[in-house]
């Protein structure tokens, strides 16, 4: 467990080299430069999110991954669905905006839930949608175990992570 508290009580800005107040683009600039000095050779994908818990304003960068679903009252839509591969060279990051409303949520899983040699892609990511708006803004446990059994037994990684801001 200390591992884990660890990891939520790093400094991901110092970590990047960027103060807390670093634009969109900075960032992006120093997360290119670390993933270049781990890994010069590689493309990966990457969805980051930045959420102010006041107003909910939501940046979403994605850079090739799976889009994030943001779920509300209303259902769950895809939202970030832009963005090159990180490692490929390119300017500036596509960046989307949305707001998260109190008591919505923001899914973000790893490609391992969704893909699959039985079923399509899109279908697959069209179930994993309906699942997250069926589940809606209850229990958060019972939210997270709903997305996790529509699929049964994964051969892949599976990570999920969802983010729900408080109701006021």
């Amino acid at each position: 467990m200390a591992a884990q508290r660890e990891w939520f009580e790093k400094d991901y800005y110092k970590v990047l080299g960027v103060a807390e107040n670093a634009t969109d683009k900075e960032l992006g600039q120093a997360y290119r430069k670390l993933a270049k000095r781990y890994h010069p050779d590689t493309i990966a994908t990457l969805c980051l999110l930045q959420l102010d818990l006041s107003s909910g304003d939501l940046q979403i960068v994605n850079c090739g991954h799976i889009p994030a679903i943001l779920v509300d009252s209303g259902g769950a839509a895809y939202h970030g669905q832009g963005g090159m591969l990180l490692g490929v060279h390119i300017d500036e990051a596509h960046v989307e905006r949305a707001v998260l409303p109190p008591g919505g949520a923001v899914v973000l899983i790893t490609d391992g839930l969704v893909e699959d040699r039985h079923g399509g892609l899109d279908d697959n990511l069209e179930r994993l949608r309906l699942a997250a708006a069926s589940a809606g803004t209850g229990d958060l446990a019972a939210f997270t175990d709903q997305l996790l059994s529509i699929f049964g037994p994964r051969e892949d990684d599976v990570a999920l992570i969802v983010l729900r801001r408080a109701r006021r």
